[in-house]
């Protein structure tokens, strides 16, 4: 009887322990996947006019121009690029209009401005100058087909976006199982928005190391006059977490009640 009571405190003790010590998980990305094909493009175009001030809202035709951008990839070479219109007197004026982007492994950002300034903007030669029309129409995509190296693995997902107008701005992202034909995300916002705002999003998937994903980013906008936009999403394959220990503190305590009371009734 007495080493029966032993051996069950000591079972406790050592559960107590287990229930109350932290398990710490690297919350850094790791190298978890293997990448089996990744394409990246970008393509649009933009169009702007310069008026030299004539003092009444108005003016004569400085300088005007179109044209159009854009560059793809097909073996995850990364792309890093954009267009800044000149400014009308270097260098007294910033850039009315410029985009930018860059994608690259689980990393994509793309960005957009185009002024209407309300206000004659003065050059380095002390002229004023208005932006009398800006705008830039745009698409970009980013997608990846990729299967987990081991066990254990999760994807985290961060997405973001933010603007003057997301009336003809959107961001879409999706996650499918394309072994189990399982779409896991499906994520769009901004098309009919009309307010200003932000949209930020995280989400997290575990992984099955015996199925392939698809994983795939798409930009669509047209930013006009007086409007900016800012997007940006990034993926990282980190440890899932592990089940909390602290459950078994419960399990430890029935256990050692029943164990108590079976010591009683033998007792009698």
């Amino acid at each position: 009887m007495k080493n029966y009571r032993s051996t069950s405190i000591a079972s406790i003790l050592a559960l107590c322990f287990l229930c109350f010590s932290t398990s710490i998980v690297s919350a850094d990305p790791v190298n978890g996947v293997n990448i089996l094909s990744q394409s990246y493009s970008v393509s649009g175009s933009y169009g702007f006019t310069w008026n030299q001030d004539d003092g009444n809202m108005g003016g004569a035709l400085y300088s005007q121009g179109s044209g159009t951008f854009g560059e793809s990839s097909n073996d995850g070479t990364p792309l890093n690029g954009g267009y800044a219109t000149p400014s009308p007197s270097f260098p007294g004026l910033t850039s009315g209009l410029y985009v930018n982007y860059s994608i690259n492994t689980f990393a994509f950002q793309f960005n957009g401005f185009a002024l209407q300034n309300q206000f004659p903007i003065t050059g380095s030669d002390g002229l004023g100058y208005w932006m009398i029309k800006s705008g830039i129409t745009s698409s970009a995509q980013a997608s990846w087909l990729f299967q987990p190296t081991s066990e254990n693995q999760q994807i985290i997902l961060n997405l973001f976006q933010n603007g003057s107008y997301f009336y003809d701005q959107n961001l879409a992202v999706t996650l499918t199982d394309v072994t189990d034909l399982n779409a896991l995300l499906a994520y769009s916002y901004g098309f009919g928005v009309s307010w200003p705002g932000q949209a930020a999003q995280t989400y997290a998937f575990s992984l099955n190391p015996n199925d392939q994903y698809q994983l795939t980013v798409s930009s669509q906008s047209g930013t006009y006059d007086s409007d900016d936009l800012n997007q940006q999403f990034s993926a990282s394959i980190e440890p899932a977490p592990e089940p909390s220990t602290f459950c078994l503190f419960p399990l430890a305590l029935v256990s050692f009640i029943a164990s108590r009371k079976h010591l009683r009734v033998g007792n009698k």
